[in-house]
């Protein structure tokens, strides 16, 4: 017995996810991202300090950190960071040693959303300090299939999971979105 396709609500994970994996896709029906991270060229949270430390320090005192981030290992944090000093979507970057092992080049694969063929809708606040509305505007034309994309002026990046109006402004959407696209 197959499972039947679904929605998935998710994080920025699901981009990398959904261009990497195209038997994934196979299983959703449509991807709603809720304030996506895809790239941190822009953002201004004052966690982008700490990518300016050397490798050295990030890595060895990353426990420090994190320590108390409910949601943060230390490998996304470092991930995340690194994307801050690239600006770009790509890899987690181990070091020449693990890249060659891992992906059998010295450097980090870029992550290609073009590939990813997931039915897509986007929200996005204009005041987010981690989804900036200027990487949001570098995501949206790599996105093939968007089908929808809303900003909400008036929300931070918290507010998709949190605030007071979410289930008035963007539940109640979601719930429509999945009832006309069966």
């Amino acid at each position: 017995m197959g499972l039947t396709p679904t929605g998935a609500v998710g994080f920025s994970s699901a981009f990398i996810a959904f261009s990497t994996m195209p038997q994934l896709t196979q299983k959703i029906k449509m991807y709603f991202a809720l304030a996506p991270v895809a790239t941190v060229i822009f953002v201004q949270s004052p966690l982008k300090k700490l990518a300016f430390f050397s490798d050295y320090g990030l890595k060895s005192r990353v426990d420090v950190y994190t320590a108390h981030s409910p949601g943060g290992t230390s490998a996304n944090v470092i991930h995340w960071l690194q994307g801050v000093q690239s600006g770009a979507l790509k890899a987690y970057d181990g070091g020449s040693t693990c890249n060659s092992l891992c992906y059998r080049q010295m450097g980090p694969p870029l992550y290609n959303l073009k590939d990813m063929k997931v039915p897509t809708t986007i929200w996005s606040g204009r005041v987010d300090c981690l989804a900036d509305p200027q990487d949001i505007a570098i995501l949206l034309p790599q996105v093939r299939n968007l089908v929808h994309n809303k900003v909400i002026p008036q929300w931070n990046h918290l507010d998709f999971l949190l605030g007071l109006d979410a289930t008035e402004v963007l539940y109640q959407e979601i719930i429509d979105m999945t009832k006309r696209h069966p």
